[in-house]
């Protein structure tokens, strides 16, 4: 998925790594294959490009898959900004800001929700808003 270090999801820097994440979760939703597929990880990207490619006779590859993911979240986006969505949409509830979690791996953590939407926001090509940028829709033609 593109994703070539160990990444720790606690940590608050380097969230591009839920990008192909998110990209996966949508190919496999584009499939309509089980989703608890896309939580375990238990099938690779590529492995759905290959029966994808072979039940339909048209070549695809797990960059291909990605990228069509990419445009629909994009176009996703652009709908909900359009029907009033903003960046306040996309905060957690102020819990997790507030609260430190209780136990596991997140013990005492709680979330700087602000940094995290930048970094991820910048990660889709989108700006501080979270509204695609023009560079962003030229790149996936739409």
């Amino acid at each position: 998925m593109g994703v070539f270090e160990r990444v720790d999801p606690l940590s608050e820097e380097n969230k591009a790594w839920v990008k192909p994440l998110e990209e996966y979760f949508m190919a496999t939703n584009l499939l309509g294959v089980c989703l608890f597929t896309s939580i375990t990880l238990a099938i690779k990207a590529k492995t759905w490009a290959e029966l994808f490619s072979s039940a339909t006779g048209m070549e695809c590859s797990y960059k291909d898959l990605f990228k069509i993911s990419e445009r629909v979240l994009n176009q996703e986006r652009l709908f909900n900004v359009r029907e009033g969505f903003t960046r306040k949409d996309d905060y957690l509830p102020e819990r997790f800001s507030k609260e430190p979690a209780p136990d596991g791996p997140a013990k005492g953590c709680v979330v700087n929700q602000d940094r995290l939407l930048d970094l991820i926001y910048e990660a889709k090509g989108w700006d501080s808003q979270g509204i695609p940028t023009r560079q962003k829709l030229d790149e996936l033609g739409l």
